[in-house]
């Protein structure tokens, strides 16, 4: 029996992907994906446009060597929005898997060209959804749970797992994440002390109320601390065990989750925990999805029938994306001059028939119902479609879709049948094999107890491919520096104002939650950074920022004429000690007049 689990895994299986899995990652990704736009969005001509923060040729000027980006052809609001709107439409086909070879090619390339454009608010989540979508390019992301599948005349069904090159990539990136993450925590706040979450938690611009209430358990924060540190060397050796990979990579999984779950529950760092979940499902082994659809095989479900007109292109399809997205496992289908009985029913009453696994016959709208209710996921919807009021306004409905169905045939026809074939393109493989190599290298130059380095002759490389990535999360050290800003301003009545709360009178205390004076994480770190020395030239563009954005709304007396950018630093003290709080005035802007650097800066 202890053979049966000391049996070492072939390396053709360590690489492999199940291609339900694969599935799954592709709609949480593209859920990433439109979340993270929607964010943006609200922020469109803050952080994109001319009129924002970083306009075009101030961004040209201090871009670096080899990055580009497609959103650098225009500056203006519609432009902007257009370019946006195409990537949500990208990206929902992505989710749903409709020419999903092309849409995850486009997602790609607009998700660099987005990030490019301004890299002043980008974070790790930035880096692991851009590399995501990277290696996702070489994957048959759309073999399984896509509107490609449902449109393959003759989809496979004999192979649900990828062994190959660009597997090994995707999965070795998400390996790179952790093991790197780890290594560049090697310090003694992480490894000895473990004081490294007491550090964190101080972070008022990340820390919730939970945070900061663990803060009072500073036992439990050092336990906690060696925990997250080692199972961020644990789990990326757990995911490659080449014994029991199936359980290793489940425990993997499992305190990963655990982890980032965590992570999100005490601080709040945008989508990082999520994306970082998402980049786990590659990992889920083909025996979690076998067992499932073994045990949602029941004679419920085996045991239903639907038949269809076979001369209705409008009906095939739609049944094939029904049963698709409804995941029924094993449903069988027919067409209806199968059967004669059937036959003769569907032309009587002009309606699909649904047989059930007690013989009983279902018609129209609540045949609709019922095979909805037989779903693992859609059940909810198919009982709340099959209540009287629904049944009655439904049928109605499917009557009118039935009565112009060769109509519909038509429109359905920008859809066409397709074959999608899963096979191994020998230039997507080399692609993938390189791209992997050059991360592998990248990664080992960027870690700074090694002495090699990357020639800079070829560091444009990274950019000119959006696979510069830096997992110093937190490493080797939280920051020990935090604070909140204070912008006294004046208007040109006289009165006065903080620009940056647009409250009066002006307060230099600390909020009760530093962490809510910024409207999401994007403004967290662009502040962040407007902060540090080496962006000081950013400060005068955020000053005229600020004056287009009051004035635009304001006008007469209550135009702003001047104001300082007045940062609050706040050393956080070594457990026990007292917090020191220092007044830095950055930056003194006039809407008018000349602007000027003022006071102290920390690199």
């Amino acid at each position: 029996m202890l053979s049966k689990y000391l049996k070492l895994t072939p390396f053709r299986n360590l690489i492999a992907i199940d291609l339900r899995s694969l599935a799954l990652f592709r709609m949480c990704l593209a859920i990433m994906l439109i979340v993270d736009l929607l964010v943006r969005l609200s922020d469109l001509q803050a952080h994109y446009t001319d009129w924002g923060v970083l306009p075009r040729a101030v961004a040209m000027d201090h871009s670096w060597i080899g990055s580009w980006s497609l959103h650098f052809m225009t500056g203006s609001r519609i432009g902007i929005a257009l370019m946006m709107g195409l990537q949500l439409f990208a990206a929902f086909l992505l989710l749903i898997g409709y020419r999903t070879r092309i849409m995850s090619i486009l997602c790609c390339v607009l998700i660099v060209s987005l990030q490019a454009r301004n890299p002043m608010i980008l974070s790790g989540a930035d880096d692991t959804i851009r590399l995501l979508c990277i290696f996702s390019m070489f994957l048959p992301l759309g073999a399984y749970f896509s509107v490609d599948r449902a449109l393959d005349p003759e989809p496979e069904d004999s192979q649900t797992v990828l062994s190959s090159v660009s597997s090994f990539a995707i999965l070795a990136q998400v390996s790179i994440l952790y093991l790197f993450t780890f290594l560049f925590k090697w310090h003694p706040i992480w490894i000895e002390d473990n004081t490294a979450l007491y550090f964190m938690f101080q972070l008022d611009v990340f820390t919730n109320q939970f945070g900061q209430y663990l803060l009072e358990y500073p036992n439990l924060l050092r336990a906690m601390t060696a925990f997250f540190v080692w199972c961020e060397l644990l789990c990326p050796i757990l995911l490659w065990s080449p014994v029991m990979t199936t359980q290793t990579r489940l425990l993997a999984i499992f305190i990963i989750s655990s982890m980032q779950i965590g992570i999100a529950s005490t601080m709040g760092i945008g989508m990082f925990p999520f994306i970082s979940i998402t980049a786990l499902m590659l990992f889920i082994p083909s025996t979690i999805w076998n067992t499932g659809f073994t045990l949602l095989s029941n004679p419920r479900r085996t045991g239903m029938t639907i038949y269809f007109d076979e001369g209705c292109d409008f009906c095939k399809k739609v049944l094939r994306l029904l049963l698709t997205f409804a995941l029924i496992p094993r449903t069988l289908t027919a067409p209806t001059n199968t059967d004669p009985e059937i036959l003769n029913t569907m032309e009587q009453e002009n309606s699909w028939v649904v047989r059930d696994h007690e013989n009983n016959i279902h018609l129209k709208f609540e045949a609709l119902s019922y095979v909805l209710s037989q779903s693992p996921i859609l059940f909810p919807l198919g009982w709340i479609l099959g209540r009287k009021l629904f049944i009655s306004v439904g049928n109605r409905f499917y009557d009118s879709v039935a009565s112009h169905r060769p109509q519909l045939s038509d429109l359905l026809s920008i859809f066409p049948w397709k074959s999608n074939p899963i096979k191994h393109r020998s230039f997507l493989e080399i692609c993938a094999a390189l791209l992997i190599v050059w991360v592998a290298i990248y990664n080992i130059s960027a870690y700074d107890k090694i002495q090699w380095k990357i020639p800079t002759s070829i560091e444009w490389l990274a950019p000119a491919t959006g696979t510069f990535q830096n997992w110093r999360l937190f490493a080797p050290y939280p920051n020990k520096e935090d604070g909140w800003y204070v912008m006294p301003a004046t208007l040109r009545n006289g009165d006065t104002l903080d620009l940056w709360r647009h409250t009066t009178p002006i307060s230099w205390d600390k909020p009760d939650q530093v962490r809510h004076d910024f409207k999401n994480n994007r403004w967290v770190k662009y502040m962040n950074n407007i902060w540090m020395a080496r962006n000081e030239h950013h400060r005068l563009h955020f000053g005229r920022y600020l004056c287009r954005d009051w004035n635009s709304q304001h006008q007469g007396g209550e135009s702003l004429e001047t104001f300082s950018i007045v940062y609050m630093l706040e050393k956080t003290p070594d457990p026990g000690d007292l917090a020191e709080v220092k007044r830095i005035n950055l930056w003194n802007h006039s809407c008018f007049g000349s602007t000027a650097p003022a006071g102290q800066s920390t690199p």
